[in-house]
């Protein structure tokens, strides 16, 4: 993650290493150099139990302590509302792309501060006796990490690059715990003859990270690739592609920026071919889009490297079809997410949510996300995201009804509670602590304040530390339209209304007041001039 973006070409790097493994169109056939395996992303269901709120006197922790004879409760902080990238867990036994083994290696899961972790429990001298895991284990061995999914420990280097998940003398040995399966029984964990030293002795886990080292330094340092030390034309034919998409990307920043549509009437097709060069052949009526009219217009000014990638290459792979451009949107909003998170955890790492739902143009009911957070000593609201509310509230139905597999169909509602959620599971989505939201900002409606069932309530009851800060422009508009039943302030507004309808009615008119209300205003600016010369 960069830590600061300085123009277009910056924003283009990072964009590369998103394109490279995300652009696969349906209409474009991907090059071998431009195409790698785009990991789904999964979505975990509700554990079976989750905590209230514990009472002031009852346990200083967030969670509930707990008892002698049963198991602790999981906190709804913990609760894996969405797939996490780099839970180590999710990925045993698949295939992983190398942009996901950097994110495992480099920035695996780490638990908060406040993490519940388990425990497992063994008969000692005729007592049950409870041995936990935490953060001095993960902090005491750089290659162990923690699988909130799996609820158990894994080395990081080992299920990625043991391939086989065999060990031994002879590489016959099925491997289990570490590597296929997690450690959940920390009875014999540390110690010289323990699992974690016994493990960090074997053979296998040594050249695991021996690979694993070697896999960082190529990735990171592509020169360095054997394919590419063997192979100089391959080298440049990468540099080539990438110079391709150069133009392609920076038309759609453009446009991105400027608010301009891309798409046209028509949006499909060759762009250029031998003979549209220097003629108009096509029909002026016909709109193509401002994407496509601006990659004609660079290839008019003189975008060789353009014009030759639409000219030379196949209709399937020129990469500016419908399905690419929403491809490299995605990038672009995937960098500038990384680029807001990264400005707030510089920073002190804490944070107020804004957020209201509405109904948009097409009737879709679209629920906007904004982080506030201090950066540089100055207070800054970043729009994150829109969030289809009716689509997050049915997949939240989903797995309440399969969690408690309840046979009455619940009817699908925006409520509070439902709100609440949805922003929770967006803010851990992207990897947010809610123990550092400090405040949620919305309007006065009943869904969003209410004490028992809004929003606010339910996001509070895992961001303890957040408190409720309303909306003062909804307060306003409430306080005007309430003042609306006095008599005499209805009778001001409505001829304030007449007033504005009498001088736009006529364009002479407007001509007058204009000079009316601009002259003594400029003679009480000349006076002031003259003052103070």
């Amino acid at each position: 993650m960069k830590q600061t973006i300085t123009g277009e070409q910056f924003l283009l790097y990072d964009l590369f290493e998103d394109i490279d493994y995300e652009l696969t169109c349906e209409n474009d056939a991907p090059s071998p150099q431009l195409t790698h395996d785009i990991s789904t992303s999964k979505t975990s269901t509700l554990p079976s139990q989750i905590s209230s709120r514990p009472s002031p006197n009852s346990c200083p922790s967030p969670t509930p302590c707990p008892s002698p004879t049963q198991k602790p409760l999981i906190s709804l902080t913990q609760i894996p509302h969405t797939f996490y990238s780099t839970d180590i867990g999710q990925y045993i036994g698949n295939t992983i792309d190398d942009y996901t083994k950097c994110q495992l290696l480099e920035n695996p899961w780490v638990p908060p501060k406040d993490y519940l972790f388990p425990y497992s429990e063994h008969l000692k001298g005729g007592k049950l006796i409870r041995r936990y895991v935490g953060h001095q284990h993960l902090n005491s061995f750089n290659w162990l990490v923690f699988s909130p999914s799996k609820q158990g420990l894994f080395f990081k280097y080992c299920p990625i690059f043991n391939n086989l998940h065999k060990g031994g003398f002879q590489k016959n040995v099925n491997l289990l715990k570490f590597v296929t399966q997690p450690l959940v029984k920390f009875a014999k964990m540390l110690g010289e003859t323990g699992d974690l030293k016994h493990h960090k002795k074997t053979q296998y886990h040594k050249e695991s990270i021996e690979f694993g080292k070697s896999f960082l330094k190529t990735y990171h340092n592509p020169n360095l690739e054997i394919n590419n030390l063997l192979n100089t034309k391959r080298l440049a034919e990468v540099y080539e592609n990438r110079m391709r998409l150069i133009p392609i990307v920076e038309s759609i920043i453009f446009l991105g920026r400027q608010n301009i549509s891309l798409r046209g009437h028509r949006d499909d097709g060759m762009l250029l071919t031998t003979t549209s060069i220097h003629t108009n052949n096509q029909s002026a009526s016909l709109n193509e889009g401002n994407f496509r009219k601006l990659l004609k217009f660079r290839v008019k000014s003189g975008d060789k490297v353009l014009k030759n990638h639409l000219q030379n290459t196949s209709s399937k792979a020129t990469y500016i079809s419908k399905t690419t451009q929403n491809k490299i949107i995605e990038c672009c909003s995937k960098v500038i997410l990384n680029h807001i998170l990264s400005r707030i955890k510089e920073g002190s790492g804490f944070y107020s949510i804004i957020f209201d739902e509405t109904l948009d143009m097409s009737k879709r009911s679209q629920i906007s996300l904004v982080l506030r957070y201090i950066y540089n000593d100055s207070v800054r609201e970043d729009f994150v995201m829109f969030v289809d509310a009716f689509d997050e509230a049915s997949a939240l139905l989903e797995e309440i009804e399969d969690y408690e597999k309840s046979e009455e169909k619940k009817e699908m509602s925006i409520t509070g509670e439902v709100l609440g959620r949805i922003i929770i599971k967006q803010i851990n989505s992207i990897g947010l602590d809610l123990e550092k939201c400090v405040g949620v900002g919305t309007d006065g409606c009943s869904v969003m304040v209410s004490e028992l069932r809004g929003a606010v309530s339910e996001i509070i009851k895992v961001a303890p530390n957040a408190h409720r800060c309303p909306c003062y422009n909804h307060s306003l508009n409430n306080s005007i339209s309430q003042s609306s039943r006095v008599k005499s302030i209805r009778n001001h507004i409505g001829v304030i209304k007449e007033t504005v309808s009498f001088f736009s009615a006529s364009a002479k008119r407007t001509v007058v007041l204009k000079k009316i209300c601009w002259a003594p205003i400029n003679w009480f600016m000349r006076n002031e001039i003259g003052r103070e010369t």
